[in-house]
């Protein structure tokens, strides 16, 4: 049909040199930017699979069982793809008036919690589309929510607004906070509050939200922090193009700066195991860290050039996926054996 299958992206450069391994299913290319990079043509293997996504869809959740991503759309739709085919599954609208801002799959259930940019916030039956319950509480922008690791207790919070703790599923509101990026504890009992403004980061005991300790060398904090899957630790990342772990028991660094993104830490995940960090900037690539040693695992995953890209890691921490803002996206097999036949 002479029409274009797929397009692959990553050389920052012109590609001057092209070479399809005997397989059939290995594609090498150079390029001016110096870089030699290998694509997966048939993606069953380690290799990056990119596919395509709605334009400036860069919100997303998975499903806890990995087999769904929701995709959050500037017309306050929700587009459902199938992770093993990444073929599109449904649609359906939820945010009244603006775009999706923030969503996320409630721990060990099937709900799936939407922020609008107008200040809405629903629950969501992601399978029939259906919304189950709207809630009350924020007036502004509602970012990525949190939620304790028995799906009983979710954090929101909103730009200009207040932090949020809700009961779920019943929805019910527990009370205002200061206003920050939020972060739940897997246990349900610590709150962490980033102050954009002010560039710290507030540890508050739940429900009281009293403060009860601030990191320290966190001054360069931008809006980042999350807890590790263990509760082990707290991961921040900075503007200034770093990340670093503080420990939950003292609250004191518990490693070095993790540099390499030209320009600030957009986002990171960690794996389920909280063994590896994928931290995510605007120059478009992934970078990987074995957390045990804090040192780089490979060479960083090449996405769209300078384009901002948001990891996020499977349930299983098989594969990783990466949305970016240019309305594409991608999907690494990250499991050792994988990595192994490329070594």
């Amino acid at each position: 049909r002479a029409t274009a299958r797929e397009t692959l992206e990553g050389h920052a450069g012109q590609i001057t040199g092209l070479a399809v391994g005997r397989d059939s299913t290995t594609l090498y290319t150079t390029g001016l930017d110096g870089k030699v990079l290998i694509w997966d043509l048939g993606g069953a293997r380690r290799l990056g699979r990119p596919f395509k996504i709605g334009p400036e869809s860069w919100r997303y959740a998975l499903s806890p069982d990995g087999r769904v991503l929701a995709l959050g759309q500037v017309d306050g739709t929700v587009a459902m793809m199938d992770t093993q085919t990444l073929r599109p599954l449904s649609e359906f609208t939820v945010v009244p008036a603006g775009a999706v801002a923030g969503m996320g799959y409630v721990p060990g259930g099937r709900l799936l919690v939407v922020g609008g940019e107008d200040g809405s916030l629903a629950l969501v039956d992601p399978r029939r589309g259906e919304i189950l319950k709207r809630l009350p509480g924020h007036r502004h922008t509602v970012f990525t929510p949190s939620f304790s690791a028995d799906g009983r207790l979710m954090a929101t919070t909103s730009g200009f607004d207040t932090v949020r703790l809700y009961a779920l599923p019943s929805g019910r509101l527990h009370g205002p906070s200061d206003i920050g990026d939020v972060s739940l504890s897997p246990d349900g009992r610590t709150l962490a509050v980033t102050r954009p403004t002010t560039g710290g980061v507030e540890i508050r005991d739940v429900p009281t939200l009293r403060r009860r300790a601030a990191l320290t060398d966190a001054d360069t904090i931008w809006d980042l922090a999350r807890f590790t899957p263990d509760g082990r630790f707290l991961v921040g990342g900075s503007w200034k193009g770093w990340a670093r772990l503080w420990s939950t028991e003292t609250w004191k660094p518990a490693s070095r700066k993790l540099t390499g993104h030209a320009g600030r830490v957009e986002w990171h995940s960690t794996s389920p195991d909280s063994h590896t960090l994928a931290t995510g900037g605007p120059d478009g690539t992934i970078r990987l860290w074995d957390l045990p040693t804090q040192q780089p695992l490979g060479a960083p995953l090449p996405g769209v050039p300078n384009q901002y890209l948001m990891p996020q890691f499977s349930p299983d921490g098989a594969h990783l996926f990466a949305i970016s803002d240019a309305g594409r996206a991608y999907r690494w097999d990250v499991r050792p054996s994988s990595w192994a036949r490329h070594a």
